[in-house]
């Protein structure tokens, strides 16, 4: 695979850090985020989404404010179906 601009190794990321990329790509993108300080400091970054997506939704709800919410939601279901 030909050299990879900044450009096309910013679109070609996700796909990298989710493991869809072709083994030709994926060396061409290795290299190139190998001298290319930018592209390294994002890639870094990229790299670091799926950890932060899941400790975001790791978050539990206090059981009060979940029990006051379910009767809320109960309330406003029998009002539209009644």
């Amino acid at each position: 695979m030909a050299d990879l601009t900044c450009d096309r190794c910013t679109e070609l990321l996700g796909d990298y850090v989710e493991g869809r990329l072709e083994p030709d790509v994926v060396g061409a993108l290795e290299e190139h985020v190998g001298a290319c300080p930018a592209c390294a400091a994002l890639a870094h970054d990229y790299e670091a989404i799926p950890g932060l997506a899941r400790r975001a939704t790791d978050v539990r709800m206090p059981h009060d404010v979940e029990t006051r919410l379910r009767r809320l939601l109960a309330l406003a279901w029998k009002k539209r179906h009644v």
